[in-house]
């Protein structure tokens, strides 16, 4: 994969970061903990709003656009503008990893598991401006903006590079599953 998809430079924060955040990346990966990059993620800074201000874009008519930044053989950085309102399908992380930080407003997070073959919550959390999460990429989780009225921005990282995700219906038998091919947005 390589950055063509853009016109627009990435963040100069993002790219200083480049080898930095491969080795984090690897490290996280190896030792099953993902402190490394939540540590790069959380840097004054990192993905500040005037660095990611082109690369902005709401759509009112769904839930979120994704914005790629950086897009490698090792991760992808994307930026995801969530409407007020309405919110993400229940998903899976395909084969990736992903280290997510708030950038502005705020963004529930629910995250669900599978029992007894059926799709249920498992926990609900609200991030805040600055706040970092990680989700495996087995994990099961469902993002929203918080506020009904403003929208919310999160920066990604995804590795290695989300190709596809798994939706699912809470409630619902894990056979309505539905293979979901990840595409980016473009401005």
């Amino acid at each position: 994969m390589t950055n063509t998809a853009l016109q627009i430079p990435p963040p100069k924060l993002v790219v200083k970061a480049d080898e930095e955040l491969k080795r984090a990346i690897q490290k996280s990966l190896t030792s099953n903990k993902c402190e490394s990059v939540a540590a790069i993620l959380s840097r004054d800074g990192f993905g500040s709003l005037l660095s990611i201000l082109p690369y902005i874009k709401f759509d009112l008519t769904r839930s979120h656009t994704r914005i790629p930044i950086i897009c490698n053989d090792t991760y992808t950085v994307h930026l995801s503008s969530w409407t007020p309102g309405k919110q993400s399908p229940i998903s899976d992380q395909g084969d990736s990893h992903c280290w997510m930080k708030v950038i502005v407003g705020s963004v529930t997070e629910t995250r669900f598991h599978i029992d007894s073959n059926r799709i249920t919550r498992e926990r609900e959390m609200i991030l805040s401006e600055g706040d970092t999460t990680f989700i495996r990429k087995t994990q099961l989780h469902q993002l929203s903006s918080s506020n009904s009225e403003e929208g919310a921005l999160t920066l990604h990282i995804c590795s290695p590079p989300m190709t596809s995700t798994k939706l699912y219906m809470e409630n619902e038998s894990v056979k309505k599953v539905v293979l979901n091919r990840v595409t980016f947005d473009q401005l």
